[in-house]
């Protein structure tokens, strides 16, 4: 028989997109045949890739990341240019990452009566709309209802996003949680080598997530622990790369690496002795449940972090680190500094991590559940799917929701 085809369609290049590569990989080694549709705004990658099993057919259509009436021109552009390899692909099923990809999705399945999945990596996409204007805001709170609706599965990341897509009317959805993956836990630690203590954040650099506050509590940390080290890695947002740079004009201490590969995370981490991730539980942030936890959970270094997303209780729970009772430098310092006083005491929270981490929060149980959803869907889409089950998120009450 032949394999099902699925398109995946992406708004990005899917330069470095893990959560996308990972679904895509296993769908493709359990039998399905894989396209991923990216819009590769910068036309600087390859048009056509091939990786894991999968093909990347990336369209140049020019724009930048952000917000505003050109982007949405632009994005009208990319689905002008995806619309014809959607139309002339033979795909068997739709598969749209975020909701900007959705109304594609929604006008592509009903032309061509195709099931559409509908893969929703944010909580809540207009949850920072106080920054919007009104009719903005609206626009998008009516879109998301209305297209909701009209994918067959729905896949969220985390038990907040579930219950979120019963009351939008979701038809179904399944948790598939964006857990690490096992070659995380497996991965050799770089040779030790003398070097100082660390604290610091792994990942994307932004407004609201307490950068600032960090810097000054690494500060005041460096009073009491001489030459501890402020390791942050990631892209900073457009909007925040100028106030990043002022808040660490006067650091001392400070190893600073914009953007990295997956792959590089063993040896980013083995710098770490303390992950703080003190994200403001603001509209935007309190329901995410932050990958970056679990990822260095996977490396053994213990997290302190505020309580967003669920994972205020799994860290007390299982003594994996602290959590911050609010974003000020004092709170920061108040958590961080136990840890950097006792090396026993990180060893064992880093250890209690990791033991969760190969026990429970890792990428086999979202595998399953991702398969399983598939295998739900009826029609040729389901094919050489095997059932499983729905992946369990922090917090989570039920598997998944059936309308």
């Amino acid at each position: 028989m032949t394999a099902p085809h699925l398109a995946m369609i992406l708004a990005n290049p899917l330069h470095n997109d893990p959560r996308v590569e990972k679904e895509a990989r296993d769908l493709a080694a359990q039998g399905y045949e894989v396209t991923v549709l990216a819009w590769d705004r910068s036309a600087s990658l390859a048009p056509e890739e091939h990786r894991h099993g999968f093909r990347i057919l990336r369209l140049p259509v020019a724009s930048t990341f952000g917000r505003g009436a050109a982007q949405v021109r632009a994005l009208l552009r990319f689905y002008r240019a995806a619309w014809p390899e959607i139309r002339q692909g033979g795909f068997a099923a739709l598969h749209c990452h975020d909701l900007e990809t959705l109304p594609l999705g929604v006008a592509a399945a009903r032309r061509l009566h195709l099931p559409l999945v509908f893969d929703a990596h944010e909580p809540c996409y207009y949850a920072d709309a106080r920054r919007w204007r009104p009719l903005l805001r609206a626009a998008a709170v009516a879109l998301e209802w209305t297209l909701v609706r009209c994918a067959d599965l729905v896949l969220v990341t985390n038990d907040y996003q579930l219950q979120r897509c019963r009351r939008l009317g979701a038809r179904r959805a399944c948790v598939v949680a964006n857990w690490p993956e096992r070659w995380l836990l497996e991965a050799p630690s770089p040779a030790p080598r003398p070097r100082p203590l660390g604290i610091g954040r792994i990942g994307a650099l932004g407004h609201d997530m307490g950068i600032e506050e960090l810097v000054q509590a690494h500060r005041l940390l460096r009073q009491e622990f001489p030459g501890l080290q402020l390791v942050l890695a990631g892209q900073a947002t457009p909007d925040y790369a100028g106030p990043l740079r002022a808040a660490l004009a006067d650091a001392d201490g400070l190893v600073l690496r914009a953007a990295y590969a997956y792959a590089e995370l063993p040896r980013l981490y083995a710098d770490l002795d303390v992950a703080v991730l003190p994200q403001r539980p603001t509209s935007w942030f309190a329901h995410i449940t932050p990958t970056k936890l679990f990822e260095a959970m996977a490396r053994g270094v213990p997290v302190v972090t505020t309580d967003i997303g669920g994972v205020g209780a799994l860290v007390r729970d299982h003594a994996c680190g602290a959590v911050l009772e609010g974003v000020t430098p004092a709170e920061i310092v108040r958590r961080v500094r136990p840890f950097l006083a006792d090396a026993g005491r990180r060893r064992a929270a880093g250890q209690a991590g990791r033991r969760l981490i190969e026990r429970r929060l890792n990428w086999d149980a979202s595998r399953s559940a991702l398969l399983g959803a598939y295998a739900s869907l009826r029609g040729a889409v389901a094919g050489p799917a095997r059932a499983g089950g729905c992946a369990r998120a922090p917090g989570q009450r039920e598997q998944e929701a059936v309308s």
